[in-house]
């Protein structure tokens, strides 16, 4: 998901950490919140991506493996938000269109996350826009998700999973400072350079085509315009984004009034074209003769530009003191053992629910006493 090897490109600024350790030292030790506790945004579509992925169609082994994930996740001093795709996402997604109604996991999922005290809540259009708008807002300190596009969106603080889950490893996650990508001397990106580097290699919202495809029963047509430039890698839009012409581009698209947007454009195009064919700025590694001559005259699609800088989010500002209630519940041990009868074979019994309850969710309770009382010392 995202700019296709956009997380490679940016791996030289990113640090491989350990999600207990830095929860332990970011959320429990340094107290940034005054309640020992780091907050963290979770797309949760990655999640149940991961599910999917992992234990195929039978609803048990997914919903299963998403246990496991929040079984771990309860008992470090974290305060998760998942956060969910929500109904004005775009309707095309790299060449097709997007489920019109949710996975069957999402309701049961959200059922899971209640027993467990997490707190989940729905973007107005995609998570990564809203994981990222919080991000920048310092309600989350680490936004947790595979999706490139978090860092276009412009999240200060970004991790994904460093290859397959292992418990044994030592360092489970790459994490992802906007300003360490920002800093460091081969990059020297900002969100708009990493928008103008999807742009031209392809994202999300890239299209090359139509598609009519059934979702959950109903079929619909969409159309898009074709974003991307044939031929354009990563590579080459990332020194073309070091040159400065993303920045131009959306500064332009975003300050200028709408009747000179084409003569700016225009000028814009040519200039980018020259660019290939000269390489006057020295940030590209060779000529692109081809490629300047392949650039067509209505890029970049302006409606595609507009998804990256116009995201649909839920209006009004972001005030971190008023997500102060964005804190996570107790585990609700009641209302889980009836979802555990419900979903998992150990539920149906006393002294399976009890064994996992011994082994888990008990363990979890506990840790969020202790945070507790350790807050209580705080305050005297």
């Amino acid at each position: 998901m995202g700019v296709n090897k956009l997380w490679q490109l940016l791996e030289p600024a990113s640090t491989r950490i350990s999600f207990h350790h830095h929860a332990v030292k970011q959320g429990f030790i340094g107290n940034f919140h005054g309640d020992r506790i780091l907050w963290v945004g979770i797309d949760a579509s990655h999640w149940i991506c991961a599910a999917k992925a992992r234990h195929g169609q039978t609803q048990s082994p997914e919903l299963t493996a998403l246990h496991l994930r929040c079984e771990r996740l309860a008992q470090l001093p974290v305060t998760p938000s998942f956060v969910f795709d929500g109904p004005e996402r775009p309707n095309v997604k790299r060449d097709k269109i997007v489920r019109g109604s949710d996975h069957w996991l999402v309701e049961p999922f959200k059922e899971m996350l209640d027993g467990y005290g997490f707190r989940h809540s729905a973007a107005s259009g995609e998570a990564e826009v809203e994981l990222a708008r919080m991000s920048r807002a310092g309600i989350f300190d680490l936004v947790l998700t595979e999706d490139s596009d978090a860092m276009l969106f412009g999240a200060l603080r970004v991790a994904r999973e460093n290859g397959p889950e292992d418990s044994t490893k030592q360092t489970d996650l790459l994490l992802y400072h906007a300003e360490d990508v920002a800093a460091h001397p081969d990059l020297g990106f900002t969100a708009e350079d990493l928008i103008f580097v999807a742009l031209l290699s392809g994202g999300d919202y890239s299209v090359s085509g139509f598609n009519m495809l059934e979702c959950e029963g109903a079929v619909s047509l969409n159309i898009y315009p074709k974003a991307g430039l044939q031929g354009c890698g990563v590579v080459v839009a990332s020194e073309l984004a070091k040159a400065g012409y993303g920045r131009r581009l959306i500064d332009g698209i975003r300050t200028l009034p709408s009747g000179v947007i084409g003569d700016f454009l225009d000028e814009w195009r040519q200039d980018l074209r020259t660019e290939l064919l000269q390489n006057s700025s020295g940030h590209l590694g060779t000529r692109h003769a081809s490629l300047a001559r392949g650039i067509p005259d209505d890029f970049p699609a302006v409606d595609v530009l507009e998804l990256y800088i116009n995201p649909a989010i839920h209006p009004g500002d972001l005030d971190v003191d008023s997500c102060l209630s964005f804190s996570s519940g107790e585990p609700r041990a009641a209302d889980f053992a009836q979802f555990s009868a419900s979903h998992f074979q150990w539920g149906r019994t006393a002294q399976t629910l009890v064994k996992r309850y011994g082994d888990a969710f008990f363990p979890a309770m506990a840790v969020r006493q202790l945070i507790q009382a350790a807050v209580d010392i705080d305050e005297g």
